[in-house]
């Protein structure tokens, strides 16, 4: 179900509207659910990259590590059963890299 945020130019508030399909969306005239004005921007919070044709959901640890041109990783996690973080060491000027992997339950 698509998500849109808006801020509401007439009462500053920030909404996120859901509709049921992209077609849905096209023809709405988004309105604030608190002051019912149409005039809204809208707020662009994330962005979906694609990213040269790799398929990461399906990768082993080590070939997800091999894709960083560092050769220390951070690991920082917080609990056994929450989602880690993998960092390279060394970064080049500029970029920002950041890899979220979720946890996995082996075995009962």
């Amino acid at each position: 179900m698509p998500a849109y945020d808006y801020r509401c130019n007439s009462c500053g508030r920030e909404v996120s509207l859901f509709y049921k399909s992209y077609k849905d969306y096209d023809a709405a005239t988004p309105t604030c659910p608190h002051c019912g004005s149409s005039d809204l921007e809208r707020v662009i919070n994330g962005v979906t990259l694609q990213t040269g044709g790799r398929n990461y959901s399906g990768m082993s640890s080590q070939e997800m590590l091999s894709v960083l041109e560092s050769d220390d990783i951070k690991m920082e996690l917080s609990t056994p059963s929450r989602a880690g973080i993998l960092l390279p060491a060394d970064t080049n000027e500029g970029e920002d890299i950041l890899m979220l992997v979720m946890p996995v339950m082996l075995g009962s």
